[in-house]
């Protein structure tokens, strides 16, 4: 016979009740995964049968437009608005029209008016894009509001649905938001300023940026505090978006900033625009900047504007630490006007830094190649 001492119960006891504990913590857990999963099958249910409906009435309207449609449940609006703002994405002018027309007889208009003021990111997200699409005009101010003062990825998406519903007004009202909105991404503010269109940012876009880059120029010379880099940073980001303009309004500009500007980040952006003769003195300026980012835009800059009297500047970059000016350097000696391959073969055996010498070999090898 086996006698326990009370400790021993007691810790039998504990042993018996945390068993107890898992074992009903195991069927809770499998009890979650089994709610889980049947709300998951409802959910891609609820979404057949929703596509069942409205996918041959909206991919028909594309053909021809229609307002006969039947009622939309409360509870299939955000599937409605994800399926609408897809076919929109894939659309021609005309046929966003058609698409237009079902919206506004379903009053959507109205109701993504109401929801740009929920709480859920991903509602008003739903909302501001579904406004732009309709071109709304009635949803200006709120999406202005937003596109100044809500975190980036609402107020980004709020400043392209400006954009859509009147180019020529958003622009002039969102330039200041472009330069100043640093926490904006910029392949976000590309497609907001590619949506407007050429026609529409080019003008405002280059004056902006010459302003801004005199400002930080006006900024760096009596600085006042901690905020006197903000300037610089803000004509950079307009400096940026040149190449989304015209050349007749971004050539000029970015020829006017680049003469008077030291600003690394300004210089780089402004060289990627220069192509003609009349930039060489800026570009030839800038072979022997001190940031290499900027040798490298001039560099390439140099592939298309150079001349013969830039070889000796070109050599000298054979043997720059960083590998792209190199890289570049050898790209624009090679193309320019009088260069051959003999000479550049003669070029590379009389290099001492071995760099150059390896350079210029992959130069001719790509040369070779062509």
């Amino acid at each position: 016979m086996v006698f326990y001492s009370g400790s021993e119960t007691g810790l039998l006891r504990v042993i018996e009740w945390a068993g107890i504990a898992l074992f009903t913590l195991t069927l809770l857990l499998l009890l979650l995964v089994l709610l889980m999963r049947a709300r998951l099958i409802m959910r891609e249910r609820r979404w057949q049968r929703f596509l069942s409906v409205w996918q041959p009435i909206l991919m028909g309207s594309i053909e021809i437009a229609t307002s006969n449609v039947p009622r939309l449940a409360h509870r299939d609006l955000p599937n409605f608005l994800l399926l609408w703002n897809h076919l929109h994405e894939s659309l021609l002018d005309e046929s966003k029209d058609h698409l237009n027309q079902i919206a506004y007889a379903l009053s959507i208009n109205e109701v993504a008016l109401r929801m740009l003021g929920r709480r859920n990111l991903r509602d008003r997200l739903l909302a501001v894009i579904t406004l732009g699409q309709l071109r709304e005009p009635a949803a200006w101010n709120s999406l202005l509001t937003i596109a100044h003062g809500h975190p980036p990825l609402l107020s980004v998406t709020a400043a392209r649905s400006l954009v859509m519903i009147d180019p020529g007004k958003a622009i002039p009202e969102l330039l200041p938001l472009l330069a100043s909105r640093g926490d904006w991404p910029p392949p976000r503010v590309a497609d907001t300023l590619q949506t407007a269109g050429a026609d529409v940012i080019s003008d405002p876009i280059a004056r902006a940026a010459i302003a801004a880059s005199a400002s930080a120029l006006d900024q760096a010379e009596n600085p006042v505090g901690e905020d006197e880099a903000r300037p610089l940073r803000n004509a950079a980001r307009l400096v940026r978006y040149l190449n989304l303009a015209y050349n007749v309004s971004a050539v000029p500009a970015a020829r006017t900033i680049a003469r008077s500007s030291h600003n690394p980040e300004v210089l780089a952006a402004c060289l990627r625009l220069l192509n003609s003769a009349e930039d060489l003195e800026i570009v030839r300026r800038c072979l022997a900047h001190e940031a290499w980012p900027v040798r490298v835009q001039a560099a390439a800059a140099m592939g298309r504007i150079g001349e013969d009297q830039d070889a000796p500047g070109l050599i000298g970059l054979l043997s720059d630490k960083q590998w792209w000016v190199r890289y570049r350097a050898a790209q624009a000696l090679a193309r320019l006007p009088s260069m051959t391959v003999h000479r550049l073969k003669a070029i590379q055996t009389s290099q001492a830094n071995p760099f150059a010498r390896d350079m210029l070999a992959q130069i001719l090898a790509e040369i070779a190649l062509q």
